[in-house]
């Protein structure tokens, strides 16, 4: 079988292999095949749902999540059927950056997305 890890932060389980969103997204680092991931997964729950139960199947309890499209969708039936899987996330890189939807979900982890805290000055961290 596969060693599943885990980080304990004041009590929360967090593990150590998860589930990244970016390609249900189709983010740009994927190149040609950016459009062709967007188009299959993000508004396909069924899909998305296929990709995080073979990662669950080999050791991921968790998914990165940034809330969009039918994504958050399948990380609540993963965690809602799978008691030991984990959502953290980040926040969403637009005007409204859904940290109560991440919260609704039970994120254990929340992160500022990089497309926001790259934007920042040295000084606005302080």
């Amino acid at each position: 079988g596969y060693i599943i890890l885990f980080y304990n932060i004041e009590g929360h389980q967090i593990p150590l292999v998860s589930t990244g969103t970016s390609p249900f997204l189709g983010a740009s680092q994927f190149g040609k095949n950016a459009r062709i991931y967007r188009k299959k997964f993000l508004n396909n729950v069924e899909a998305v749902l296929e990709i995080l139960e073979a990662c669950y199947e080999v050791g991921g309890r968790g998914i990165e999540l940034v809330p969009a499209g039918k994504i958050s969708e399948a990380a609540r039936i993963m965690a809602e059927t799978h008691d030991d899987f984990i959502i953290t996330g980040s926040t969403f890189p637009g005007p409204d950056p859904l940290i109560e939807e991440l919260a609704n979900l039970d994120a254990k982890l929340i992160f500022a997305h990089g497309m926001i805290s790259d934007k920042k000055d040295k000084g606005e961290f302080c």
